[in-house]
C-alpha cells in the first residue's frame, strides 16, 4: 500500500469513528399548557441535548400534534381559541417552525356537508404521510392532511384501539419511520409507565416493557428520534427523558409539572446557505 492510500484509509477510519460515536439529534415543537384556562406556550427543544427555547405563547391550546414532513407544517387540535371553546368542536391549526398558526376550522366526519364534526378533545396525534392518526377515547382517527384532495381535513377512517389491559391511554405518541406504527408510553394497571406499539391500520395495542425508572405521570408529549429511542416528557412529575423500547430509561432534563402538553415528531433539517465564493 501507497502512502498515500495508507493516509487515506486511516483518514476514512477516524471519519467512521467520529461519525459513528456521534450522537445523532434532532429538533421538534413542543406546546406546554400550565393551567386549565390558558393557551399553549410554544418550545423549540433539541435533542437529545434537551435544550427547551421559549418561542412565545400561542392563541389557541393545541393538543395532538403531527408533523407533516412534506409540507413543513405541524397539525395540532385547539379546543378553544382566543375567544373561547370552540362550539363546532376541535379545530385544526397548522403551525411553522418559527410559530406562525392558520386555524383552518373543525374536522369533518368524511362528508363536506356533514353537520357532525366528531372530534372534540383529541389527545394523542402523529402524521404518517398524509394521514395524521389522532386518538380520542378509545378510538383512533385519520384524518386526511394532503391540502391536494376534496377529502382534506376530513375522516378517512374510524378504529377501536384493543388494548389486553384497557384502559392503557396515550398521552401521545410518534411514528417510527422504520415500521410505520405509533409508539408511546402510558401507565399500566399495574401501576408502572410502560412503552406500548399501537398498531394503526387494526388498533391493537403491544405491551414492550415496562418502564420503572419513569415516574407515575402521564406522558404527553412523545417524538422518536433519529435512535429510534422515545423522548418524552413527564407532565405531572416533570421531566424530560429517553426511553429504549426495552425499557431502559435516561432523565435527561429537569421539567417544571405541567397540566398537559403535545410534541411533533422530528422536524426537516433546514439547509445551511452556501458559503460565497
Amino acid at each position: 500500500m501507497s502512502a498515500a492510500s495508507a493516509v487515506a484509509v486511516l483518514t476514512a477510519s477516524v471519519a467512521w469513528v467520529v461519525s459513528a460515536g456521534a450522537a445523532p439529534g434532532c429538533t421538534v415543537l413542543q406546546v406546554r399548557n400550565s393551567g386549565p384556562g390558558w393557551t399553549s406556550a410554544l418550545y423549540r427543544v433539541s435533542l437529545p441535548a434537551a435544550e427547551s427555547v421559549r418561542i412565545g405563547a400561542l392563541d389557541h391550546r393545541l393538543n395532538a400534534l403531527g408533523y407533516a414532513r412534506s409540507q413543513g407544517l405541524a397539525y395540532g387540535m385547539a379546543a378553544f381559541g382566543p375567544s373561547g371553546p370552540f362550539p363546532d368542536g376541535a379545530h385544526v391549526v397548522t403551525l411553522d417552525r418559527s410559530g406562525r398558526t392558520h386555524d383552518l376550522g373543525p374536522v369533518r366526519a368524511g362528508r363536506v356537508d356533514t353537520p357532525w364534526y366528531p372530534l372534540a378533545a383529541p389527545t394523542a396525534g402523529a402524521v404518517k404521510g398524509n394521514r395524521w392518526y389522532v386518538r380520542q377515547g378509545a378510538y383512533l382517527y385519520a384524518v386526511d392532511v394532503d391540502p391536494t384532495r376534496p377529502t382534506y381535513l376530513s375522516v378517512l377512517a374510524t378504529t377501536a384501539i384493543r388494548s389486553p389491559h384497557w384502559p392503557f391511554g396515550f398521552g401521545d405518541f410518534d411514528v417510527d419511520p422504520v415500521d410505520g406504527e405509533l409508539y408511546g408510553v402510558s401507565m399500566t394497571h399495574r401501576g408502572t409507565a410502560a412503552v406500548a406499539r399501537l398498531d394503526p391500520v387494526i388498533g391493537r395495542v403491544t405491551e414492550l416493557a415496562d418502564a420503572p425508572g419513569l415516574p407515575p405521570s402521564t406522558y404527553g408529549s412523545v417524538a422518536i428520534g433519529p435512535d429510534r429511542a422515545l423522548y418524552v416528557t413527564a407532565d405531572e412529575a416533570g421531566g424530560l427523558y429517553r426511553v429504549d423500547r426495552d425499557g431502559s430509561v435516561a432523565k435527561l432534563a429537569a421539567l417544571p409539572p405541567m397540566l398537559g402538553s403535545d410534541a411533533t415528531g422530528c422536524l426537516a433539517r433546514v439547509p445551511s446557505p452556501q458559503p460565497p465564493p
